[in-house]
């Protein structure tokens, strides 16, 4: 589910995380994977997962956000990249494809085909809810 400033939440296990593709998430992305967003978002979308590449984004997702909230513990040692991967790995990689999808999806989207997709997403969820 996201909201309206192009955010993605995602559930690894018990916890949640806010995922914000924002630029500097975005370089962060590329230089943990060695992969330009553009060629993820296209893998991706044709078939091609890979949990490097899906746990970089949350992993990139969550400090772009996180440069927005500040939170100390996703800045303490106990949370790290290979930390996150690992719940990933145990949680279920098939579990947060839609997220990691949504994230490199928003992040080559334009500002204004994110909205739409945003706005899909709301009808959606209440047409589902009243039904």
């Amino acid at each position: 589910m996201s909201s309206w400033d192009g955010t993605i939440n995602v559930n690894i296990g018990d916890e949640g995380y806010t995922l914000r593709p924002s630029f500097d998430a975005l370089m962060e992305f590329e230089d943990l994977t060695g992969v330009s967003v553009i060629q993820a978002h296209e893998d991706f979308t044709n078939g091609k997962f890979s949990l490097k590449i899906a746990a970089a984004a949350i992993w990139a997702g969550i400090r772009g956000h996180n440069i927005y909230t500040q939170n100390p513990k996703l800045d303490s040692a106990e949370f790290s990249f290979r930390v996150l991967g690992e719940k990933i790995r145990r949680y279920g990689f098939d579990k947060v494809q839609l997220e990691v999808i949504k994230f490199l999806a928003y992040a080559v989207l334009p500002h204004d085909k994110v909205v739409e997709l945003e706005a899909s997403d709301e009808a959606t969820e209440e047409k589902k809810s009243t039904v």
